[in-house]
């Protein structure tokens, strides 16, 4: 008995050790008439218990495509996992590009079983989102039945408290999607990826068409998720101000790659990476009084058409000869801090 006790505390304490989500080496590919598009390359982070992992980037970075990637929705054809390892819990749902439609089936249906409970989603685009012929209410009362074991009423009364938490009267459960205005769509979309409590919540650009105080009430929704049950997260956005507050880690993405993560402290004090630096430095600022913003030069880079160097090299003001003799990984600068840059850490050329 003393031994199973003991093996029983060994197992409690491994789940206890595994991330909630853990990708390595991702690589994602769209065809396209105009040929293949390097959506996702190379990619690997991972979240625990409580994280909230900020993905920062321009448009058409391939941030929402490592979300997909995660939520498994990724439209197969044109996308194609190429390579990489994706684990919930422990558990890999990836499978190879070539896997059978049966296999494709069997993972359809454990995905069907995690999404909404084990891993949410809040969309960018909350028209696509919602289904314009069934009441709101109904759309979120239909996810917390699916996986939840409580009765219709019960079901019914959790769906209205969702409304309500996120700023919606009770009165309105009967309306129609096309009835309400895109701010008030985007919180049903929230109402319904926060209905079950999910282990590991996604949100793209979930302050997208909200005013200044629903902004603040979601932010703070997520920010008590993660406080009280632990909720782990992953947020794209736009928005630094978002990362300073909401998040404790950050990834900076280009061109399907992370050019640099680590601790949001790391990444707001001491950035490394010129494409990091260069964002910052676009940023409107109130302390100081200048003519004009500092963007990023140049334009972002075609995905039909990387080079076998570095991604950022045609707009890098650090960039030398050395930059196009390899393509740089994440290196270490300091602890849990790295930069995908053969200057990064003061080293010159490489060196």
């Amino acid at each position: 008995m003393a031994q199973l006790s003991l093996y029983m505390e060994d197992i409690a304490m491994e789940d206890k050790n595994v991330p909630v989500v853990e990708v390595k080496d991702l690589v994602v590919h769209y065809e396209t008439y105009d040929g293949v598009v390097e959506a996702v390359n190379g990619v690997s982070f991972k979240i625990e218990k409580k994280d909230v992992l900020g993905l920062v980037g321009e448009t058409g970075a391939g941030k929402t495509t490592i979300a997909l990637s995660l939520m498994q929705l990724l439209p197969h054809p044109p996308a194609h996992i190429i390579k990489g390892s994706i684990k919930l819990g422990g558990e890999e749902i990836v499978l190879p590009d070539d896997a059978t439609k049966a296999e494709r089936k069997q993972l359809e249906k454990r995905m069907k079983e995690y999404r909404g409970k084990k891993i949410s989603m809040i969309f960018q685009d909350p028209m696509t989102a919602l289904n314009p012929v069934q009441p709101i209410g109904d759309q979120i009362c239909e996810v917390i039945a699916l996986h939840e074991n409580c009765s219709k009423s019960e079901a019914e009364k959790k769906a209205t408290e969702m409304l309500e938490m996120v700023g919606i009267r009770p009165e309105r459960y009967r309306d129609y999607p096309h009835q309400m205005s895109g701010g008030m769509k985007q919180r049903v979309v929230i109402a319904i990826a926060l209905a079950c409590s999910p282990e590991l919540l996604i949100a793209d650009e979930p302050t997208t068409a909200l005013d200044v105080t629903i902004q603040a009430q979601v932010l703070d929704m997520m920010k008590d998720l993660r406080n009280r049950l632990g909720t782990a997260m992953m947020l794209i956005t736009h928005d630094f101000g978002i990362v300073a507050d909401v998040c404790n880690k950050c990834a900076v993405v280009y061109a399907g790659e992370i050019m640099e993560c680590g601790s949001v402290e790391d990444i707001f004090d001491r950035p490394q990476h010129p494409y990091t630096i260069g964002l910052f430095e676009s940023i409107p600022s109130l302390d100081k009084d200048v003519e004009r913003l500092k963007p990023v030069p140049g334009q972002t880079i075609d995905p039909n058409d990387l080079p076998a160097y570095c991604s950022f090299y045609s707009r890098c003001s650090r960039r030398t000869e050395a930059c196009k003799n390899c393509d740089p990984v994440l290196t270490a600068v300091s602890p849990g801090h790295f930069v995908k840059c053969i200057h990064a850490g003061g080293k010159e050329d490489g060196a």
